[in-house]
């Protein structure tokens, strides 16, 4: 410090008071109060002009506050000339209280770096002795002269920003105190800055307010009533004046003219009524009157809770939404949704049984509402409430959702992608927001390619908004994903994905990683998958129950597909308990419990997978009716249920009439048709009637060849089901050529990690080398698929034995006796301790593989044993005669 005094006296002593302020625990202002201010004349700001402060020559007055004078200033660095703004504490209102909250604004000033505030760039004291600020000099006009001209939708958007960095003060505890249009300046580029945080006052830790006895120095026409009365003053104070603000420049007077008033009869007017005089006869819409009212509100407990509430309902009025400061009345919450996505003709069918079925759904949700509190939750509400009013549109002009006699709902959805299209240039965030709505229902409906179009609009709009939610960007994308993942472009969405992890706004970036983790799930990158849920997982927020029941479902699926179903059930649970909060998405729970059913009936709990099973059909017959192409995934998955619990007969049943639902209202050649003659072929298959089996496979493969390209996963799983059924009616080279199809699919998209479809294809390979006896290719494919099996299932899953039978099958041709008994003896130990009932193919196997053993080795009595039991059990898995 002396180096530097020697080199630059001023630098030295502005250092030398920064450190004192930095260090010391209270500001002990007495030696300046006492020793200097009692000598000083009255302050004269003209004979400041043309002086210097440090590096700073004052080259005039720019205005003054009821604690300052602001000058302009300039200095030369190194031949740059600088501007800046430099604000002198005036003498008549000097005392050491006073002096104190200017050093602490000092302080206070240097922890706010926002672009919305002006920057303070040094402080210090004048030689004679008056306490200064450096600020950035802000080139433009009082907030109410710059917008005066602007239309109402720009001086909406303005005065969204606006809250936003005040909200961004009130984060670190700082308030203003007395926001007022010359205290927020407009610059050239049309940035709202703040200045002047002349008599502001940091807020305790925890939040509370702080007394602020500076009525003298407030400019009444913007002070909140606390303020007024001498009060308390916290955040509900910036948030009163800038309800002031608002009015003022939507109506270009102010609500209250207070000009002349005493603090009494100020005090009085504004406390006379909860509504802003002359408020309700503006022409103002109700929605900004009611935004206004509760920011003005005259006690400050019924005011917006924050700055950052504030701006997100300018927002919603802003996107025609609902706003938190009007009650949630079933009649203005429907409202709303029609104003948001207008048809362009009324629809017989809708006129009357839509808006009934839509008032009673919205009345329902207005109730929760009520009950919630965070803005995440609302705004995952409205996206709902929006999302019903559509699809329950369509549900009314098309009862059984069919594709045959859509033409009603295309028509609608066409006229409001044109509506949409039609407003873009005036309202882009409102034509986003629609647009999303359309291109769910679209995808919804299976109309991936006609959804992805209008996503592209949707996001191409909103390049064009700068103030769009970063959740509905999000809401795009992860929608689009999924509907190029339908389509077979996988790359494509995780480029559109990867692109938009790289954006800022973090905090929506949940439904980004679940759609990047669904993608990864349906490629079988297990690894990938959790990783990406845990990201999600790391940053959905609390209140986002509809989300967190998407994640903790996505995690189920990930155990599932390992083969931990203690772990998938657990993630199930969670997920489950997560779509039941209020508002219920009944959508979300019904696949939940699908999932969670087919669990249940893999572990053998037969009884609580049909319980569980029958709750997703009844959930979903009470939103689309029995008869309807979102209730047919609730069939199929009864039947699997039902496969479980060894009722093939019902499991044929519930299979063939989710094919004549399906084939009815959808068609007889879509992907779910042929996902539905996979069931019926496993149904007869596990009833050991191999060539309906075989039949039903076949008639798959045959449709999926029509839609699929020749690689995709579906057609792989296919093969090998057709060729299992080929095999039992001992046919193995067709069925080698199918698996070594499917095999070579799950390889190329395992990407050299481990995969249990190419183990299963792989072990069949196995099976179908030793009955056309060739041992060396049998050994050789069964031991790849014993390597890749236990990297992928539980040791203590009977699954696993059913590789080690085959393994030890081949080693038994390939002369290695002693190695395959033993192979053999601990695939009967596991079948015997394993929780999970084994299926009876897999028992008889391995009984005739012990037999065969104890054959080779001479040992009659052992393979007599084997043969005895192998009879009983055999006997017992046969099906009932009709």
């Amino acid at each position: 410090m002396s180096r530097l005094a020697q080199l630059n006296p001023d630098l030295a002593r502005r250092l030398a008071a920064l450190l004192d302020a930095h260090e010391a625990k209270t500001l002990d202002l007495d030696g300046l109060i006492d020793g200097q201010v009692r000598r000083w004349a009255a302050f004269n700001p003209q004979q400041l002009i043309g002086q210097r402060v440090g590096d700073w020559e004052l080259i005039g007055e720019l205005g003054r506050g009821g604690m300052g004078v602001v000058f302009s200033a300039r200095r030369a660095s190194e031949g740059v000339e600088q501007r800046a703004a430099i604000k002198f504490l005036s003498l008549p209102v000097f005392d050491a209280a006073v002096a104190e909250r200017f050093v602490r604004e000092a302080r206070m000033l240097a922890r706010l770096n926002h672009p919305g505030i002006c920057r303070l760039r040094d402080w210090g004291r004048a030689e004679q002795g008056w306490p200064y600020l450096v600020l950035d000099l802000i080139e433009g006009r009082p907030i109410d002269e710059a917008a005066a001209d602007w239309s109402k939708r720009e001086k909406i958007a303005l005065m969204v920003r606006v809250a936003e960095t005040v909200a961004a003060a009130h984060r670190e505890m700082i308030v203003h105190l007395d926001l007022k249009p010359d205290n927020i300046v407009v610059d050239a580029q049309r940035n709202p800055i703040l200045l002047d945080f002349g008599v502001a006052r940091v807020l305790a830790d925890d939040g509370a307010a702080v007394t602020a006895t500076l009525t003298r120095w407030l400019t009444p026409n913007y002070a909140s009533p606390e303020q007024l009365r001498g009060e308390s003053a916290s955040a509900s104070a910036d948030i009163y004046a800038l309800g002031v603000l608002l009015y003022q420049l939507l109506t270009g007077e102010r609500p209250y003219d207070l000009s002349g008033l005493s603090v009494t009869d100020a005090l009085a007017r504004l406390e006379k009524s909860t509504r802003p005089a002359g408020i309700d006869r503006s022409l103002l819409p109700v929605d900004l009157r009611s935004v206004i009212a509760r920011a003005m509100h005259p006690d400050a407990s019924r005011r917006y809770a924050s700055a950052q509430s504030l701006a997100d309902d300018l927002r919603a009025v802003l996107a025609h939404r609902p706003v938190m400061a009007r009650a949630d009345s079933p009649a203005y919450r429907l409202k709303k949704l029609i104003q948001r996505h207008p048809i362009a003709a009324p629809l017989g069918a809708l006129s009357v049984l839509a808006i009934a079925i839509l008032a009673g759904q919205l009345a329902w949700q207005a109730g929760d509402l009520r009950l919630q509190r965070d803005r995440a939750e609302f705004e995952a509400t409205r996206a709902r409430a929006a999302s019903d009013l559509l699809l329950g549109a369509i549900q009314a002009a098309d009862p059984t959702g069919t594709r045959a006699s859509a033409t009603s709902v295309d028509e609608m959805l066409a006229a409001a992608v044109q509506r949409a299209e039609k407003d873009a240039d005036d309202d882009p965030l409102l034509a986003a927001e629609t647009l999303l709505r359309i291109a769910d229902i679209r995808r919804v409906l299976g109309e991936h390619a006609a959804a992805i179009t209008i996503y592209d609009q949707a996001l191409a709009l909103l390049d064009t908004d700068a103030e769009f939610e970063p959740s509905l960007r999000a809401a795009l994308l992860a929608g689009q994903a999924t509907a190029l993942r339908q389509t077979e472009q996988t790359d494509r969405a995780r480029e559109l994905l990867a692109a938009e992890l790289n954006r800022p706004h973090p905090e929506a970036h949940w439904r980004v990683w679940v759609a990047h983790a669904q993608l990864e799930l349906s490629a079988g990158n297990l690894e990938v998958a959790e990783q990406a849920l845990q990201q999600a997982l790391q940053i959905v927020p609390e209140s986002e129950h509809h989300g967190r029941a998407l994640i903790a479902s996505s995690f189920g699926l990930v155990q599932s597909f390992r083969g931990q179903p203690a772990e998938a059930l657990r993630w199930y649970e969670r997920a489950a308990a997560a779509a039941r909060r209020t508002p219920v998405n009944r959508e979300t729970l019904a696949t939940i419990l699908l999932n969670t059913a087919d669990v249940l009936s893999r572990q053998g709990r037969v009884d609580e997978a049909l319980a569980v099973s029958d709750e997703a059909l009844s959930l979903r017959i009470e939103m689309f009716g029995p008869r309807h192409v979102r209730t047919v995934p609730s069939y199929i998955n009864r039947a699997y249920v039902l496969m479980q619990a060894g009722r093939f007969d019902q499991a044929l049943e519930s299979a063939y009439l989710a094919a004549e639902m399906e084939r009815e209202l959808v068609g007889p050649r879509t992907r779910r048709m042929a996902a539905i003659w996979g069931a019926i072929g496993l149904a007869a298959e596990r009833s050991q009637d191999w060539e309906k089996a075989s039949e039903a496979f076949a008639e798959a493969l045959a449709i999926q060849r029509q839609l699929l390209p020749d690689d995709h996963h579906d057609l792989a799983v296919t093969r090998s089901n057709l060729a299992s059924a080929l095999m039992a009616q001992g046919q193995f080279e067709k069925p080698l050529t199918l698996l070594m199809k499917a095999r070579e699919v799950h390889r190329m998209r395992a990407q050299g990690q481990p995969s249990r479809a190419q183990a299963i294809a792989e072990v069949n390979i196995a099976w179908c080398y030793l009955n056309l006896a060739e041992p060396d290719q049998a050994l050789q494919w069964a031991r790849s698929a014993l390597d890749g099996a236990e990297q992928v299932i539980d040791s203590k899953h009977w699954l696993l034995g059913h590789f080690r039978n085959v393994h030890a099958d081949a080693l038994l041709v390939n002369g290695r006796l002693a190695e395959a008994e033993a192979e053999a003896l601990a695939v009967a130990q596991l079948y015997e301790s394993s929780e999970i009932p084994v299926r009876p193919k897999s028992l008889t196997d391995n009984l005739d593989l012990l037999q065969r053993i104890a054959e080779q080795s001479g040992d009659v009595d052992r393979a007599q044993s084997y043969r005895q039991r192998l009879r009983a059990l055999t006997a017992e898995a046969e099906p009932a005669a009709p």
